[in-house]
C-alpha cells in the first residue's frame, strides 16, 4: 500500500499521521531528557522510549490525530506507570517480601507449598 508507513507488523498509518506521531515522540522524549526526568535515566531509556511509542500508537489506533493529545497521552501513560510502580513498592514495603510471597501462595490455586516458588533475594 503506497503512502502508508508501517509501525508494527499489523498496523499502518498515513504519512501525515506517521509524521505527527514521530514528531510527538521526539518532542516527548526531548522534554523528559531536558527536564532530567527520572524516566530518561540510562537504565530506563529503552523502556521509557518504548512506552512513549506504544502510547502514541495506541492513541493513533483509536483515531487520535491531534499532536497535543498524542503528547498528553504519552506523558500520562508514563505518569500512570510510575504511580503503579510506587504503589507496588509501597505495598511490598508494608508487608515485606516474605509476606508478599505468603500472600501469593495463599491466593495461587496451583501451589500447595512454599517450595513451588524460588526464594529470590
Amino acid at each position: 500500500m503506497a503512502g502508508l508507513v508501517p509501525f508494527t507488523q499489523h498496523e499502518a498509518f498515513d504519512p501525515e499521521t506517521a509524521h505527527a506521531m514521530a514528531a510527538v515522540f521526539e518532542a516527548s522524549w526531548s522534554l523528559l531528557k531536558d527536564t532530567g526526568h527520572i524516566a530518561s535515566a540510562p537504565p530506563k531509556v529503552d523502556a521509557t522510549r518504548e512506552m512513549l511509542a506504544k502510547s502514541i500508537m495506541e492513541a493513533a489506533k483509536r483515531g487520535v490525530r491531534d499532536p497535543n493529545i498524542f503528547h498528553q497521552e504519552a506523558l500520562v501513560s508514563l505518569a500512570k506507570a510510575r504511580l503503579l510502580k510506587q504503589a507496588w513498592a509501597a505495598s511490598v514495603g508494608s508487608i515485606g517480601r516474605s509476606g508478599m510471597r505468603a500472600q501469593f501462595l495463599d491466593r495461587c490455586p496451583h501451589s500447595s507449598s512454599a517450595a513451588t516458588l524460588p526464594n529470590h533475594r
